[in-house]
């Protein structure tokens, strides 16, 4: 994990995408290594809204959980990844996208 993956180019738009449903700043986890995960579960909170089942990312460091997100099981289906409840960025942070755009530009744009 280091800083240049977090903004600049279309390469750094998942680990935006990642870090920002976290509750935890990236910040912690530079220069160590962030391993993956993937599942897929029934019964998640967007099953409700999606009628499927849902991929859930769990984010680890040195042996431990640090994050993860979901995203729907469904194919052809864009966009953001979810909180690993379910919440959108908006709803994790409190801030409209813009807001925490302009927010993760200040910190790791340069």
């Amino acid at each position: 994990m280091d800083k240049g993956k977090l903004f600049g180019s279309t390469e750094s738009v998942p680990y935006q995408q990642a870090w920002g449903v976290q509750k935890a700043e990236p910040d912690t986890y530079f220069g160590k290594q962030i391993i993956i995960y993937q599942f897929t579960v029934s019964n998640h909170p967007l099953e409700k809204i999606y009628q499927a089942k849902s991929n859930l990312y769990i984010m680890l460091c040195e042996g431990k959980v640090v994050g993860g997100y979901s995203f729907p099981d469904v194919d052809g289906l864009a966009g953001a990844v979810y909180s690993l409840n379910g919440k959108t960025l908006e709803e994790v942070t409190g801030l409209s996208y813009q807001e925490w755009r302009d927010k993760w530009k200040k910190k790791y744009g340069n």
